[in-house]
């Protein structure tokens, strides 16, 4: 909640009490979210497939302009859309950035636990299976895969 009244706080301070601004501020922080969803959908199925899935989770209301709580679910989607993309790895990534791309991932993460931690810690529990996964899959061995599980446990509960 602090964190809710802070954002807030210091965007009408910045750009005075135009109710619009939050409402912009959110429906920014949704889109990016959107367009990370779409990124992450045409990695995985097709190009095509991760335009039509952004263009119609874009065209639902509620999800990007009309929210129920300004700097709530719009910067939770981004961040979640956000976390997934970045620490989804596939084979066109870029060498050398792999570091980077999972601090800025690991960071979305963080600020979604401030937002709604609930969701985080099913994020972050979802990205361990798939971690194992992977790993199990290039191994070959669950003795990989269940330490890529142990890791992000004590991670997740320190």
């Amino acid at each position: 909640q602090r964190v809710h009244i802070m954002l807030t706080a210091l965007l009408y301070r910045t750009v005075g009490p135009h109710p619009i601004a939050a409402k912009l501020a959110n429906a920014l922080a949704a889109t990016l979210g959107i367009a990370a969803f779409g990124l992450l959908a045409g990695r995985i199925f097709s190009p095509t497939v991760g335009l039509a899935s952004a263009a119609l989770i874009g065209c639902w209301p509620s999800h990007v302009f009309y929210t129920s709580q300004n700097f709530k679910e719009g910067i939770v989607c981004g961040a979640l859309m956000g976390a997934f993309f970045l620490l989804t790895p596939h084979a066109g990534a870029p060498r050398g950035r792999e570091n980077i791309t999972i601090a800025a991932g690991l960071a979305l993460l963080a600020v979604l636990g401030f937002f709604r931690s609930h969701v985080m810690i099913v994020a972050a529990a979802a990205l361990a299976v798939a971690a194992a996964t992977a790993l199990l899959r290039r191994h070959g061995s669950r003795r990989a895969a269940v330490l890529a599980l142990g890791q992000s446990r004590a991670v997740a509960n320190p």
